[in-house]
Formats: structure tokens, C-alpha cells, sequence
């Protein structure tokens, strides 16, 4: 297809045709959460551990010690500190509003 035959009657067909086979509902909110102010309500995920085996020390000690060790390394250290903790909320340029499960969890109970 060339840009040339591509109208918006056929854009438009390919749309219906798109939206008869899965609802627009089902794949622009996986998480259904109902928009805030017309956003996407997204919750931030948990900060990376501030210690951890590299790749190459986990492949050379095996995976199931690895994964023991970078267990005990988290409960010992901790996570990084995540720029979401408090009462921040960040603007996706209009696609949506990342904060964290606090919040959306608060955002969720108050539209709900």
C-alpha cells in the first residue's frame, strides 16, 4: 500500500476492524485503573536493590546460590530509594500519571 491510497476512510476501517476484535478498554488499561483528569492512573515499580551479584559472578556460582545471595544481599541492604516515595505523582507527558501504590491505591478507593 502506498501513502498514496492510504485515506482515512481505510485508517478508519482498520480501526473498526481492530477494535471488533479486542475492545479498546481491554489493552489500554491492563491494570484497570479508571483514568484520573483523563489519564491512565500507572503504579510506579519497586526501586532495584542497592546491592547485587553481577551477571558474570552469578553465572560462575550458579543460579540457585546467586539467588540465595542476592536475597540476603536485599534483605540486608535494602532498596535504592525510590523518587516516587511521599506524595509525588509524575505527569507522562499525557499519556498518564505514574505514582506509587500508595497513592494509586488512594486514587483507586476515591474514583471508585
Amino acid at each position: 500500500m502506498t501513502a498514496a491510497s492510504l485515506t482515512f476512510e481505510k485508517i478508519m476501517e482498520a480501526k473498526r476492524r481492530i477494535d471488533a476484535i479486542a475492545p479498546p478498554d481491554r489493552f489500554s488499561n491492563p491494570l484497570g485503573l479508571r483514568p484520573f483528569m483523563g489519564m491512565p492512573v500507572y503504579e510506579a515499580p519497586d526501586p532495584p536493590p542497592k546491592i547485587q551479584l553481577s551477571k558474570e559472578w552469578a553465572d560462575l556460582i550458579g543460579p540457585e546460590f546467586a539467588a540465595q545471595v542476592n536475597c540476603w544481599l536485599l534483605i540486608r541492604f535494602g532498596r535504592r530509594e525510590s523518587p516516587f516515595d511521599g506524595n509525588r505523582a509524575f505527569l507522562l507527558g499525557g499519556y498518564g500519571i505514574v505514582m506509587s501504590r500508595d497513592n494509586a491505591a488512594f486514587i483507586r478507593s476515591v474514583i471508585a
